[in-house]
């Protein structure tokens, strides 16, 4: 395989654009790196992202005040696993048809066999 002098700069971009690519990764994925990776670029800083699972009631709140969220607006745990009953219903539903039309896919499969079987025994 020849190389030309454009393949080789190609490749040193696509390179250069990965490892770009891999530290703003690093830096936004909250610190969680490897120690050998750590180790070499201990010079530069990275800082932590607020996650969802961080943020306390009083954080929630103060959001909700400043952004005068109406309270109608908010969510209220209701129902089973904090479903809306309307929900959790239309679910069950959708299992059991799915459950019901795998049964009739079963039962439709065995009777064609059923048939196929005594066509052949036939001949």
């Amino acid at each position: 395989m020849r190389y030309s002098y454009k393949s080789v700069w190609q490749r040193i971009r696509f390179s250069h654009a990965v490892l770009i690519l891999t530290f703003a990764l690093l830096s936004v994925g909250g610190g969680h790196m490897p120690n050998c990776i750590q180790s070499e670029i201990s010079s530069f800083s990275f800082h932590r992202v607020a996650w969802a699972d961080e943020l306390s009631e009083d954080d929630i709140q103060w959001f909700r005040n400043e952004m005068k969220i109406s309270p109608k607006f908010q969510e209220y745990k209701e129902g089973v696993w904090g479903m809306s009953w309307a929900h959790f219903i239309t679910m069950v539903f959708l299992i059991v048809f799915f459950i019901a039309t795998l049964v009739a896919m079963y039962i439709r499969n065995k009777q064609t066999k059923k048939i196929l079987k005594a066509l052949l025994k036939e001949e």
